[in-house]
């Protein structure tokens, strides 16, 4: 259990790499490296190899729970339109460009093994994402991403010297419970988030502050590992509810029915989950039915079912438009894969491939 922990912290250590430097100012493309020893600088350049490991990266990132479905379909939808907008060979990305204007770099060279390493990341990306686009568009998963992220800011804040260690084991236990509880129990999930961006929010974020002001010769580095992983749980929670109130709206029209209308609300309730699509739909057709034989003075009751109703469709729709997304980032993804002519870098004399083209 230590060992798996500490891997998955590294893991999300190294999407955090991606998260940061992979976005709209150099075209959702990843730079080769980034330098932070005497002054920070990135290499705003980047090679078939790095697209095809941020591809694969993100889909790591969405298996393992640190980033939600949506989120893994934007980046990845954005970085491969943007393949189809740079410079190719016979279908072949070249082997350098510079990120921010898309620009190639001399010289303009197809690396075999480059172009082989993200053919092969294009075809991982594309069975991610059929499996994806058959799966529910939220999942547990996600919660254990929060934990991660919260055991890398327990871990930062521990390195100041002056912190109230009383204080944050009660905030601690407080939220790992709520994590917990989250993990078996996904009807649960709106009222656990409420929970988590509530008090202990409040409290948690008051702790950090009160770390930092005490600990006046804390070494610039320490406080920017605190607020790094302060920042990620804060927007962990924000991506989550976020995906809750899209997916799961009927929380919410459950959450506020009249008193005369919980005890069915809560049999809905249980007939509601979210790791069975099939489920939603026999509660569609059940509500459906149900408003069809309600009587003229049933006002109420038709009020408390048309919402219900509304909100599975609205689900539908989302879920569809996920799910289409997709299957289309899938399609583009093995198009490019197979549009790379490696023919004319076999050299059939030796049976092998040349290391490149010029």
């Amino acid at each position: 259990d230590g060992q798996r922990r500490f891997l998955i912290q590294v893991a999300r250590r190294t999407w955090h790499f991606f998260e940061t430097f992979v976005g709209p100012g150099d075209n959702w493309l990843p730079p080769d490296n980034y330098q932070h020893n005497h002054h920070e600088e990135i290499a705003h350049r980047t090679s078939p190899t790095n697209i095809g490991m941020f591809l694969v990266s993100a889909l790591a990132a969405r298996d393992m729970g640190f980033i939600t479905t949506n989120d893994f379909l934007t980046r990845s939808r954005n970085a491969v339109d943007t393949l189809g907008r740079m410079t190719m060979y016979r279908g072949h990305i070249l082997n350098w460009y510079e990120t921010r204007t898309l620009e190639p770099l001399e010289p303009q060279y197809v690396s075999t093994v480059d172009s082989g390493n993200l053919a092969v990341s294009l075809i991982a990306l594309k069975h991610g994402c059929l499996e994806l686009a058959d799966q529910p568009a939220i999942g547990g998963a996600c919660f254990g991403c929060l934990s991660t992220t919260f055991d890398l800011l327990v871990i930062a804040i521990h390195e100041l010297q002056d912190f109230d260690e009383g204080e944050l084991n009660r905030i601690e236990w407080a939220i790992r419970t709520l994590i917990d509880q989250a993990k078996g129990a996904p009807l649960a999930w709106k009222s656990i988030i409420a929970e988590l961006n509530g008090n202990c929010w409040l409290d948690l974020e008051t702790l950090v502050r009160d770390a930092i002001q005490n600990t006046p010769d804390a070494l610039d580095s320490q406080i920017a590992e605190i607020t790094t992983w302060l920042d990620r749980y804060q927007h962990d929670l924000h991506a989550i509810g976020r995906d809750i109130d899209g997916f799961m709206p009927w929380l919410s029209v459950i959450a506020a029915a009249p008193p005369e209308r919980i005890p069915l609300a809560e049999d809905i309730l249980k007939e509601l989950q979210p790791a069975n699509p099939k489920s939603k739909t026999a509660v569609f057709e059940k509500i459906t039915a149900r408003l069809e034989s309600c009587d003229a003075n049933a006002e109420p009751l038709k009020a408390f079912l048309t919402e219900m109703q509304q909100a599975l469709q609205d689900v539908f729709a989302r879920q569809a438009a996920l799910r289409d997304g997709l299957i289309a980032l899938a399609d583009e993804a093995e198009t490019i894969a197979y549009g790379m002519d490696f023919a004319f870098l076999y050299d059939p004399t030796v049976r092998l491939f040349t290391i490149g083209y010029n």
